[in-house]
């Protein structure tokens, strides 16, 4: 049975696939593939904060399973490198720069998306704001911090996924999936209270979006998993 299939190249719907090092480029052999009772190909993820960290790594996992892979995030370099990783892979993406701190943007966003995608079925808010280039948001006290770093961890953090979600889902079918990342908050809020609030509140949206769009039959679950030392992390944290 086909388990993972990745476009070499997209003359039309289907042309060629690799499965094991096998091409398929048959018309048997397609109508096979497309028949099959779960196409992954046919799906598109969106993923914002794609270009590194846990982003990269969904982004990756998601292309691997035979998605199309929208990969949204400011850094155009750290996208272009995402998009390599998954090309080199055989996988199939493009990519979206853009600055989730302001409404317009985000609204371009999803008009850019709804354009070219009929349908989107997975949407994982990753993106967040918890340190800077060369200022980390964290062992900060609350009025240390300035005006925009608070707004735009908020409208990066919780505005965006919260309009995201509100301009996709009338593109998202049943029993498609909407994944939120959140924080690690052992130690409490003391000393990033802007990141923790914006994480909190994507919890409750998640919380408030299971029980909304259950009727739908859009998956209702909230997951939660243990921290993840990732690159950012072990680079910035070291500072601290």
């Amino acid at each position: 049975m086909l388990q993972r299939a990745f476009p070499i190249v997209n003359k039309g719907d289907f042309d060629y696939y690799k499965w094991e090092n096998k091409l398929l480029n048959t018309e048997v052999e397609i109508e096979e593939y497309c028949s099959w009772k779960y196409n992954p190909y046919m799906k598109t993820a969106v993923i914002t904060g794609a270009s590194t960290g846990i982003g990269r790594a969904i982004a990756y996992r998601l292309a691997e399973d035979g998605f199309h892979t929208i990969l949204v995030a400011r850094s155009e370099g750290g996208l272009s490198k995402t998009k390599a990783l998954i090309q080199s892979a055989g996988g199939s993406s493009e990519v979206i720069s853009a600055d989730l701190s302001t409404i317009e943007t985000i609204d371009d966003l999803v008009r850019k998306i709804q354009i070219s995608h009929q349908q989107v079925d997975v949407l994982v808010n990753v993106a967040g704001i918890w340190h800077g280039k060369d200022i980390v948001f964290a062992d900060t006290q609350f009025q240390d911090f300035d005006k925009k770093t608070i707004i735009d961890t908020i409208h990066v953090g919780t505005l965006a996924p919260l309009l995201l979600v509100h301009g996709l889902v009338p593109s998202m079918p049943s029993r498609s999936k909407i994944v939120n990342i959140s924080g690690t908050f052992s130690s409490g809020a003391k000393g990033w209270l802007p990141y923790y609030v914006s994480k909190r509140a994507i919890e409750d949206l998640t919380v408030g979006l299971a029980e909304e769009l259950m009727e739908k039959r859009y998956s209702g679950q909230l997951y939660i998993t243990i921290r993840c030392r990732n690159r950012s992390v072990q680079k910035v944290l070291s500072r601290i």
